[in-house]
């Protein structure tokens, strides 16, 4: 016995509909495999196909629709430092070093910089030798 339907998912609109599945499973894949996105949140992909009969109702056009719910990237966090400077001037960096105050060396340039990434000049560079016995002579 023949079917009396037939209208095969992989095979409707030329092939498209099953064209927009493969083209958003990738998208999916591509999500799942990004580092930035959680690992274990559900994505999603929803099929629409619309049954839009004419007048008679012996013709049907058949408008489908491929959606898909992908992970969102993770965000990202910074510290930033603000505060006024000796001039009264609202003042906001980045903190580079981890720590206020705490210099660092840049790992590209081999350089030393201040808590916000600029450059120290030779003469802030200078290391200080503090003398922990200093108390102990006195």
């Amino acid at each position: 016995m023949k079917n009396k339907i037939n209208l095969n998912l992989d095979k409707l609109a030329q092939g498209g509909v099953q064209e927009l599945f493969d083209m958003n499973v990738k998208k999916i894949l591509e999500n799942i495999q990004d580092l930035n996105t959680e690992p274990k949140l559900k994505r999603k992909m929803t099929i629409t196909i619309d049954f839009i009969p004419d007048e008679t109702r012996s013709m049907i056009t058949l408008g489908s629709q491929v959606k898909v719910g992908l992970a969102p990237t993770k965000g990202v966090a910074t510290v930033v430092l603000t505060g006024r400077n000796n001039d009264g001037e609202l003042e906001a960096n980045e903190l580079q070093s981890g720590v206020p105050g705490q210099t660092y060396i840049d790992m590209e340039t081999g350089e030393l910089m201040s808590d916000i990434g600029e450059k120290l000049s030779d003469e802030q560079a200078k290391p200080t030798v503090i003398d922990l016995q200093q108390s102990k002579k006195a």
